[in-house]
């Protein structure tokens, strides 16, 4: 775990204030510990803390999960777009990516379809990914709500007051931040996206754009299988774009356009979940 010291604080050679003062660290230093255990906690490679000027570092999957829930989120509504839908299970197996999207149908469902100067595709990955069993967030916490938890404090989820929803670009950036606690890896081609797609996880890839007015892009990668494949440029070598199924100007079941390169994203990055 990361422990965050509260104070500047003396590292020693062991647990008590009669052993050797190796340095003082500075208050808000990230140190990573087996646990922070009364009295002294040991840093592993470095020495002996006061545990009484430690705090668990709440982030990660150490932070409440944000969600909203709400009945009235359902396929066929377009109402609390911003709640989380309440799924039946989809089970396991090779073809588990394929039931969600048969499940989700989002090229019929009302609950992804674009309105004026509106489209769904984060609504999308986050409901596919819940179905699925993997925290992406339709909400997260604001900054002050953060720095509250942070502190200690316990902090409910309420719509636009701890709580904010997540456009595109808030996802790449969540995402990009490193998100390994929540299970979340990068890869660097879209290669490694679909093989690890392949070998049973699930995907996204993500962009922001550079234009903070206006939203990004972000589609699920899903498993080939006999009927739907990647993109090649030759048979049997490696993809230059992932099996995709996105909400969005055009909510499509499957695809394999390589939408991300283009000069009106900022950024962009490929993840995979187990």
């Amino acid at each position: 775990m990361i422990a965050i010291t509260t104070t500047d604080l003396n590292l020693r050679a062991g647990p008590g204030t009669s052993y050797t003062l190796l340095a003082v660290l500075a208050a808000g230093a990230r140190l990573e510990v087996a646990a922070i255990t009364p009295g002294w906690t040991q840093v592993p490679g470095m020495g002996w803390v006061s545990s009484a000027y430690l705090r668990a570092a709440l982030d990660g999957a150490a932070l409440p999960v944000s969600d909203l829930f709400s009945s009235a989120a359902r396929l066929d509504s377009t109402e609390s777009r911003h709640a989380r839908l309440s799924l039946e299970a989809v089970g396991e197996g090779a073809e588990r990516a394929h039931r969600i999207v048969q499940l989700l149908d989002v090229e019929r469902s009302a609950r992804y379809l674009p309105a004026v100067g509106k489209t769904y595709c984060n609504i999308y990955a986050t409901d596919f990914a819940h179905a699925w069993g993997a925290f992406l967030p339709r909400t997260w916490w604001t900054p002050d709500a953060l720095r509250r938890l942070q502190a200690g404090e316990a902090v409910k989820p309420v719509y636009a007051e701890t709580v904010t929803e997540l456009n595109a670009n808030a996802l790449y950036d969540w995402l990009a931040a490193g998100r390994s606690a929540w299970g979340w890896t990068r890869h660097d081609t879209a290669d490694a996206l679909q093989q690890a797609v392949n070998g049973g996880r699930i995907g996204v890839i993500c962009a922001a754009r550079t234009d903070a007015s206006r939203s990004g892009h972000i589609t699920v990668c899903v498993p080939e299988d006999a009927t739907h494949k990647a993109a090649r440029k030759v048979d049997g070598g490696p993809v230059v774009s992932p099996l995709q199924s996105q909400a969005g100007t055009r909510n499509l079941a499957y695809h394999v356009t390589a939408w991300w390169g283009g000069a009106q994203f900022r950024g962009f990055g490929f993840w995979s979940h187990a």
